[in-house]
């Protein structure tokens, strides 16, 4: 089966659940701290090894997420180690927080920066954005120091790039372009 299709399936399963439950934003609040828990190296390492069993895996992910996770999320949690699923379990999260997102209304905005913004600015960001789409809005700042000035925008696959270095390579293609137009001509 297709990788992207099981990691779909997962998710959406593990959506509904949660939103049949009304416990949409605690099981987001869930994935987003096993998703963080992934993140750590010997823990991904010990749930991705094909050497251990299922049952090994399932033990310490009891003994981490016991008292952290709601049942929902541990018995989903279970459930993928048990169908030897691990592989996908970020793949399985990231499906699920855009679902989460979708349903909610929430859009993903990403400033980037060569240096770092201001609550006023963060702010009016947020304003705008959100009256403009009518939505809330979820912002990420970044600071990237070789864009020498300037901003760029991401607002889910949509970017505005008005950043110095944006406009340098913008001119520089411009350039190379209308320099073989000529030599053609």
């Amino acid at each position: 089966m297709n990788q992207s299709k099981i990691s779909v399936r997962y998710a959406k399963a593990l959506f509904h659940l949660a939103k049949d439950n009304n416990s949409l934003p605690a099981v987001m609040d869930d994935i987003k701290l096993i998703l963080d828990t992934a993140k750590i190296q010997e823990l991904a390492e010990f749930i991705n090894s094909p050497i251990l069993n299922s049952t090994e895996k399932r033990k310490a992910i009891n003994a981490i997420f016991e008292n952290k996770i709601s049942k929902h999320s541990l018995s989903f949690l279970n459930l993928v180690l048990e169908n030897k699923r691990e592989n996908y379990l970020n793949d399985i999260a990231r499906n699920f927080i855009y679902m989460y997102k979708t349903d909610q209304g929430i859009k993903s905005v990403v400033f980037t920066t060569p240096v770092a913004i201001d609550e006023t600015l963060r702010n009016n960001i947020i304003n705008l954005v959100s009256t403009v789409f009518s939505t809330k809005v979820e912002l990420k700042e970044r600071i990237k120091e070789d864009l020498l000035g300037g901003y760029i925008l991401r607002i889910d696959d949509n970017q505005i790039d008005d950043s110095i270095s944006g406009k340098l390579k913008k001119y520089k293609r411009e350039l190379i372009n209308t320099s073989f137009e000529k030599k053609i001509n």
